[in-house]
């Protein structure tokens, strides 16, 4: 009895030991188990690790392009963020531009990279930029959102197809800084403070045909202020040779011609023949005139139309200007017809001209304005008496007078 007894005890102190044993196994493989999971998360080695890899693999950008085939010899490929890129092709005379979705692999276009609720400003942006070089009459016709665009290092590229009834041989491109339109872009992009919006007057070519236009007699107000718009409007300029004691009703006029790309020149102060004047009275108001202009706009002049076009050997060495005259007189005064205006002209424009009229009639500003537009769509060069000596290589000389400039 004893011994069996003994044996029942033993047999229940090797039971616990195995229930402590299990016990102890598991607390370390729960342990364990934690242990691994936790290393797993740092260093994920398991099936699942490809989801991972997959969220945190960032975009090949390379690879991405060698799925595409490009027309044309590569000019240029620029990542957009971290998101898109844009690849500038040129295949003879034509340019391919490829904005592509790096995450979805497929070409997209402009307006696909304008912040939703940005399209409007974005193109009009473009539209007032296309105005500082071309006429209105151009950049209504350019088709915006089917344009070419192209992304470079310090701005993007537009190429538009030529406008449509417009048979005028231009490039019709323009340059936009990235500073212009960045607010309007879906991607982050680096910008520069220094740099010039494109401009219709940095385009004079000297082996074009070139003419001067003149308006004497002036200021003359709005009449002036017309023709002003519209000189600005086609990129191009004018000499507006000025009475002195017109100066002061007008100064508002006169500010704005000197601060646009035309030129004002001396008319006498009171339009009177010079050649019947003495020296001390043509010197007297010639400083007159001079302290009025430089009242209004800080200058002087520069340049002289006797009225007239009388001068002679006393006027020439007592106004130290030159003298510029006309080869090709309009007599809008005469004939105040807008059509014999303008066909006058047209039939006997020449390299080299300088044309006078008068911004003293309505004819004379709508036959100018209509002028203007022919020419610039014969790519006929208007500017003021200075821009067409310097495109002529002529340096304008003191005490000498010219008819031409060709």
């Amino acid at each position: 009895m004893k011994k069996r007894k003994y044996k029942l005890r033993k047999l229940g102190n090797t039971t616990i030991s195995i229930l402590i044993i299990l016990l102890c196994s598991i607390v370390i493989l729960f342990l364990l188990k934690n242990v691994i999971l936790k290393s797993n998360l740092k260093n994920p080695i398991h099936a699942d690790n490809d989801v991972v890899n997959r969220k945190e693999k960032k975009i090949n950008y390379d690879d991405v392009l060698k799925g595409f085939t490009f027309e044309g010899e590569k000019l240029s490929d620029k990542r957009l963020g971290s998101d898109y890129a844009s690849v500038l092709c040129k295949d003879n005379d034509k340019y391919n531009s490829y904005l592509i979705n790096l995450k979805d692999k497929k070409i997209i276009n402009i307006n696909e990279l304008i912040k939703s609720g940005e399209k409007d400003n974005f193109y009009n942006k473009i539209n007032d930029l296309l105005l500082l070089k071309f006429p209105k009459i151009i950049v209504d016709k350019l088709n915006k959102e089917n344009a070419i665009y192209a992304f470079l290092d310090n701005y993007m590229m537009i190429y538009f197809d030529k406008p449509e009834g417009i048979n005028l041989d231009k490039d019709y491109s323009l340059k936009v800084y990235y500073k212009e339109i960045k607010d309007y872009l879906v991607f982050d992009i680096e910008t520069t403070d220094s740099y010039l919006n494109e401009s219709g007057y940095d385009y004079y070519d000297s082996s074009k045909i070139t003419i001067a236009f003149s308006f004497d007699d002036g200021p003359n107000g709005a009449k002036t202020q017309k023709l002003i718009e519209a000189l600005e409007d086609y990129k191009m300029s004018a000499t507006f040779f000025m009475v002195g004691n017109k100066l002061t009703n007008h100064a508002e006029t006169v500010k704005l011609v000197d601060q646009s790309h035309s030129e004002i020149g001396y008319h006498s102060y009171r339009h009177a023949y010079l050649t019947k004047q003495t020296v001390a009275e043509i010197n007297n108001e010639l400083n007159e005139s001079n302290e009025i202009l430089k009242s209004i706009t800080g200058k002087e002049f520069k340049l002289i139309r006797p009225p007239y076009g009388s001068y002679n050997e006393n006027t020439l060495k007592t106004i130290n200007m030159p003298f510029i005259l006309w080869n090709l007189d309009t007599n809008d005064w005469k004939y105040k017809d807008v059509s014999y205006i303008k066909n006058y002209v047209l039939k006997n424009y020449r390299d080299g001209a300088i044309i006078l009229f008068h911004d003293s009639y309505e004819t004379s500003i709508t036959a100018a304005t209509e002028l203007l537009k022919e020419l610039y769509l014969k790519d006929v060069q208007v500017v003021n008496v200075s821009k067409l000596a310097e495109l002529k290589g002529i340096k304008l000389e003191k005490n000498t007078a010219y008819r031409s400039l060709g």
